[in-house]
Protein backbone atom coordinates (compact mmCIF):
# COMPACT_ATOMS: atom_id res chain seq x y z
CA UNK A 1 0.00 0.00 0.00
CA UNK A 2 1.50 3.30 -1.07
CA UNK A 3 1.40 6.39 1.16
CA UNK A 4 -1.45 8.83 0.68
CA UNK A 5 -0.90 11.96 -1.33
CA UNK A 6 -1.45 15.41 0.15
CA UNK A 7 -4.60 15.68 -1.96
CA UNK A 8 -5.93 12.39 -0.54
CA UNK A 9 -5.19 13.48 3.01
CA UNK A 10 -6.99 16.79 2.41
CA UNK A 11 -9.99 14.96 0.95
CA UNK A 12 -10.14 12.67 3.99
CA UNK A 13 -9.91 15.64 6.37
CA UNK A 14 -12.67 17.48 4.51
CA UNK A 15 -14.86 14.37 4.55
CA UNK A 16 -14.23 13.72 8.29
CA UNK A 17 -14.91 17.35 9.17
CA UNK A 18 -18.21 17.19 7.28
CA UNK A 19 -19.15 13.95 9.07
CA UNK A 20 -18.43 15.52 12.46
CA UNK A 21 -20.36 18.70 11.63
CA UNK A 22 -23.33 16.70 10.30
CA UNK A 23 -23.44 14.55 13.43
CA UNK A 24 -23.11 17.57 15.72
CA UNK A 25 -25.86 19.45 13.91
CA UNK A 26 -28.22 16.50 14.11
CA UNK A 27 -27.62 15.94 17.82
CA UNK A 28 -27.44 19.63 18.84
CA UNK A 29 -30.63 20.35 16.89
CA UNK A 30 -32.58 17.37 18.24
CA UNK A 31 -31.24 17.09 21.79
CA UNK A 32 -29.87 20.53 22.54
CA UNK A 33 -26.29 21.68 22.95
CA UNK A 34 -26.00 21.07 26.70
CA UNK A 35 -27.46 17.57 26.45
CA UNK A 36 -25.13 16.49 23.65
CA UNK A 37 -21.72 15.12 24.55
CA UNK A 38 -18.63 14.89 22.36
CA UNK A 39 -18.87 11.11 22.88
CA UNK A 40 -22.38 11.08 21.41
CA UNK A 41 -21.22 13.12 18.43
CA UNK A 42 -18.29 10.76 17.87
CA UNK A 43 -20.60 7.75 18.02
CA UNK A 44 -23.04 9.36 15.55
CA UNK A 45 -20.15 10.22 13.20
CA UNK A 46 -18.68 6.73 13.52
CA UNK A 47 -15.30 7.95 14.77
CA UNK A 48 -13.38 8.05 18.03
CA UNK A 49 -13.94 10.85 20.54
CA UNK A 50 -10.26 11.77 20.37
CA UNK A 51 -10.41 12.24 16.60
CA UNK A 52 -12.96 15.04 17.01
CA UNK A 53 -10.34 17.04 18.92
CA UNK A 54 -8.04 16.84 15.88
CA UNK A 55 -10.66 18.95 14.09
CA UNK A 56 -12.24 21.06 16.85
CA UNK A 57 -10.55 22.17 20.06
CA UNK A 58 -13.78 22.13 22.10
CA UNK A 59 -17.50 21.55 21.96
CA UNK A 60 -17.98 25.32 21.66
CA UNK A 61 -15.62 25.41 18.66
CA UNK A 62 -17.65 22.59 17.14
CA UNK A 63 -20.84 24.61 17.68
CA UNK A 64 -19.24 27.58 15.92
CA UNK A 65 -18.27 25.30 13.04
CA UNK A 66 -21.83 24.01 12.75
CA UNK A 67 -23.29 27.52 12.74
CA UNK A 68 -20.78 28.91 10.24
CA UNK A 69 -21.22 26.03 7.79
CA UNK A 70 -25.01 26.11 7.99
CA UNK A 71 -24.99 29.87 7.52
CA UNK A 72 -22.90 29.54 4.37
CA UNK A 73 -25.32 26.91 3.07
CA UNK A 74 -28.29 29.18 3.85
CA UNK A 75 -26.76 32.10 1.97
CA UNK A 76 -26.03 29.92 -1.04
CA UNK A 77 -29.71 29.04 -1.52
CA UNK A 78 -30.51 32.74 -1.93
CA UNK A 79 -27.64 33.52 -4.32
CA UNK A 80 -29.55 33.09 -7.56
CA UNK A 81 -32.71 34.78 -6.26
CA UNK A 82 -31.03 38.15 -5.86
CA UNK A 83 -30.64 38.29 -9.66
CA UNK A 84 -34.41 38.85 -9.92
CA UNK A 85 -35.10 42.49 -10.74
CA UNK A 86 -38.82 42.73 -9.88
CA UNK A 87 -39.03 43.43 -6.11
CA UNK A 88 -42.34 41.58 -5.62
CA UNK A 89 -41.10 38.51 -7.46
CA UNK A 90 -37.83 38.65 -5.53
CA UNK A 91 -39.54 38.89 -2.13
CA UNK A 92 -41.91 36.06 -3.01
CA UNK A 93 -38.98 33.87 -4.09
CA UNK A 94 -37.03 34.67 -0.89
CA UNK A 95 -40.03 33.79 1.28
CA UNK A 96 -40.55 30.50 -0.57
CA UNK A 97 -36.86 29.63 -0.39
CA UNK A 98 -36.96 30.35 3.34
CA UNK A 99 -39.90 27.95 3.70
CA UNK A 100 -37.94 25.30 1.80
CA UNK A 101 -34.90 25.92 3.99
CA UNK A 102 -36.97 25.66 7.17
CA UNK A 103 -38.22 22.26 6.01
CA UNK A 104 -34.83 20.98 4.89
CA UNK A 105 -32.73 22.30 7.80
CA UNK A 106 -35.01 21.73 10.77
CA UNK A 107 -32.15 20.80 13.11
CA UNK A 108 -30.15 23.92 12.26
CA UNK A 109 -33.08 26.24 12.77
CA UNK A 110 -33.98 24.55 16.06
CA UNK A 111 -30.38 24.85 17.21
CA UNK A 112 -30.07 28.50 16.27
CA UNK A 113 -33.32 29.46 17.99
CA UNK A 114 -32.58 27.51 21.16
CA UNK A 115 -29.02 28.86 21.35
CA UNK A 116 -30.19 32.41 20.75
CA UNK A 117 -32.28 32.12 23.88
CA UNK A 118 -29.18 31.24 25.92
CA UNK A 119 -27.42 34.57 25.48
CA UNK A 120 -25.28 34.40 28.59
CA UNK A 121 -23.70 31.06 27.76
CA UNK A 122 -23.38 31.43 24.00
CA UNK A 123 -22.33 34.98 23.19
CA UNK A 124 -21.02 33.81 19.81
CA UNK A 125 -24.53 32.84 18.70
CA UNK A 126 -26.00 36.11 19.93
CA UNK A 127 -23.32 38.14 18.14
CA UNK A 128 -23.61 36.04 14.98
CA UNK A 129 -27.40 36.36 14.90
CA UNK A 130 -27.29 40.11 15.51
CA UNK A 131 -24.71 40.56 12.76
CA UNK A 132 -26.88 38.66 10.27
CA UNK A 133 -29.95 40.70 11.25
CA UNK A 134 -28.01 43.95 10.83
CA UNK A 135 -26.85 42.82 7.38
CA UNK A 136 -30.32 41.78 6.21
CA UNK A 137 -32.46 44.64 7.57
CA UNK A 138 -31.35 47.30 5.05
CA UNK A 139 -31.79 44.88 2.15
CA UNK A 140 -35.34 43.92 3.13
CA UNK A 141 -36.24 47.49 4.06
CA UNK A 142 -35.17 48.61 0.59
CA UNK A 143 -37.15 45.79 -0.99
CA UNK A 144 -40.30 46.75 0.94
CA UNK A 145 -39.76 50.36 -0.07
CA UNK A 146 -39.55 49.35 -3.74
CA UNK A 147 -42.78 47.38 -3.36
CA UNK A 148 -44.50 50.50 -2.08
CA UNK A 149 -44.50 50.42 1.70
CA UNK A 150 -44.27 54.04 2.81
CA UNK A 151 -43.13 53.17 6.32
CA UNK A 152 -40.63 50.48 5.34
CA UNK A 153 -38.53 51.12 8.44
CA UNK A 154 -41.31 49.87 10.73
CA UNK A 155 -42.61 47.32 8.25
CA UNK A 156 -39.27 45.52 7.99
CA UNK A 157 -39.46 44.71 11.71
CA UNK A 158 -42.95 43.26 11.30
CA UNK A 159 -41.75 41.25 8.31
CA UNK A 160 -38.82 39.87 10.30
CA UNK A 161 -41.07 38.99 13.23
CA UNK A 162 -43.49 37.23 10.88
CA UNK A 163 -40.68 35.19 9.32
CA UNK A 164 -39.21 34.31 12.73
CA UNK A 165 -42.67 33.42 14.01
CA UNK A 166 -43.30 31.20 11.00
CA UNK A 167 -40.04 29.37 11.67
CA UNK A 168 -40.77 28.89 15.36
CA UNK A 169 -44.33 27.80 14.64
CA UNK A 170 -43.10 25.12 12.24
CA UNK A 171 -40.37 23.91 14.58
CA UNK A 172 -42.83 23.45 17.41
CA UNK A 173 -45.72 22.00 15.38
CA UNK A 174 -43.96 20.40 12.39
CA UNK A 175 -47.24 21.00 10.58
CA UNK A 176 -46.53 21.29 6.85
CA UNK A 177 -49.97 22.68 6.00
CA UNK A 178 -49.68 25.38 8.67
CA UNK A 179 -46.25 26.36 7.34
CA UNK A 180 -47.62 26.71 3.82
CA UNK A 181 -50.64 28.72 4.98
CA UNK A 182 -48.47 31.03 7.08
CA UNK A 183 -46.09 31.60 4.17
CA UNK A 184 -49.06 32.31 1.88
CA UNK A 185 -50.40 34.86 4.40
CA UNK A 186 -47.01 36.60 4.58
CA UNK A 187 -46.77 36.66 0.79
CA UNK A 188 -50.32 38.05 0.55
CA UNK A 189 -49.50 40.83 3.02
CA UNK A 190 -46.24 41.93 1.42
CA UNK A 191 -46.90 41.31 -2.25
CA UNK A 192 -50.05 43.26 -2.97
Amino acid sequence: MSPRTTKQVDQIRTFRRKEILDAALLLFGNNGFAQTSISAIAKEAGISKGLIYNYFESKDALLEGVVMRASEEALSIYADAVQIKDPKELLQRLIQQTVDYIRQKREYNALLISMSLQKATHVFIQNFTQKKINEMLPFFQGLLEQIGFTNSQDEVYLFGAAMDGMTLQYLTSENEELLDKTAAAIIKRYIK
